[in-house]
């Protein structure tokens, strides 16, 4: 019984490790790419600056009228011009740095970015150059922290007074690690006219219908663009590229982890082994009585491979229920488990 504990002890540790690590594993694969995902994976993203100039608003190659080309181009469902920039907003005595983000009308629909509270600006706000703002949460926590109200409230961005009109949803950090809810947003031309007074734009961000034909789109769009500028002095980003390359970049780290946990598996096998073969010099009287009685060698080795079998499987059960309780016990301390049946099986 100790020797048989002992080898069982070999295989439960092998698999429990190969189904925790497994899970640790793809746990953390769709983390990030949930977190990929959630800045839209069919986006496309055109920046100013010829490739491989560092974007900026101010070099001065996209504008509205770009935005309004772009839009009527096939598999394009929303254009979002963008001016982006860092404000101070202040309400009352309390001051913080923040993202100012304007933006166009189909932001929300671009981004899959829904208002909680209040609406997001309109057509009309954005013809009329309107003062008004629409917040993230991380700005509504810390000028309302006892969860006041903040929909009408007046803040100056800048020396400007905005009025908050909306509340966007919490949207957490980006996979850089950015706080996405740290954020204003305003109509795109109230932006440029009166904050950043500029006429030119810090980038356009398009949502395509679909994802298949994504390199045909990104092709027409640098030639419309080419054919408007004149030259390339701009640049497209596919995000769904981002998302094919953190793929394969937590594949690798999972192949890794299954890798190291696998090295168990295989020292419990080797246990399992070892034990048999001293089984086999130990047991050397019953083997000698059955073949006495007519037993053959394939039958002797039928019996200890059953035996290691029965082992081996009873182990995996207990492994896999050990491996099984450890992931929950580690999602305990908010570590993304992702179990899949592919492991227990294997």
């Amino acid at each position: 019984k100790f020797r048989t504990s002992l080898t069982l002890l070999g295989i439960v540790i092998g698999v429990a490790a190969v189904i925790t690590m497994m899970a640790v594993g793809n746990g953390s694969k769709q983390q990030v790419l949930d977190q990929i995902s959630s800045m839209g994976t069919n986006l496309l993203s055109i920046r100013p600056g010829a490739p491989g100039m560092r974007p900026s608003g101010d070099i001065g190659t996209l504008t509205m009228e770009d935005a309004d080309a772009i839009a009527t181009l096939d598999n394009v469902e929303v254009v979002v011009p963008e001016r982006t920039g860092t404000k101070t907003i202040r309400y009352g005595n309390t001051d913080l740095q923040t993202s100012i983000q304007a933006e166009g009308l189909s932001f929300s629909q671009a981004r899959d970015w829904n208002v909680v509270e209040g609406n997001f600006f309109s057509l009309p706000d954005q013809n009329s150059y309107a003062p008004v703002a629409v917040i993230g949460k991380t700005v509504k926590d810390t000028f309302f922290p006892l969860g006041q109200d903040p929909i009408g409230k007046m803040v100056l961005i800048g020396n400007i007074p905005f009025e908050i009109i909306g509340v966007m949803d919490e949207k957490g950090a980006a996979p850089w690690g950015q706080d996405q809810d740290n954020a204003v947003f305003i109509p795109v031309t109230t932006g440029m006219v009166r904050l950043f007074g500029s006429n030119y734009l810090s980038g356009i961000t398009v949502r395509i219908t679909d994802t298949k034909i994504v390199d045909e789109t990104e092709k027409a769009i640098t030639d419309l663009l080419i054919q408007r500028h004149k030259t390339e002095d701009f640049s497209v980003r596919n995000t769904a590229s981002f998302l094919q390359m953190a793929s394969n970049t937590q594949n690798t780290l999972t192949v890794l982890l299954g890798a190291v946990a696998a090295i168990s598996l295989l020292v419990g096998g080797i246990g399992v082994m070892n034990i048999m073969l001293v089984n086999v010099a130990e047991r050397t009287r019953e083997i000698g009585i059955r073949m006495a009685t007519g037993a053959r060698a394939q039958d002797i080795l039928l019996q200890f491979n059953t035996e290691s079998a029965v082992v081996c499987t009873l182990g995996g059960m207990i492994g896999i229920a050990v491996g099984l309780l450890t992931g929950f016990g580690i999602s305990l301390f908010d570590v993304p488990i992702q179990f899949t049946v592919g492991p227990a099986l294997l």
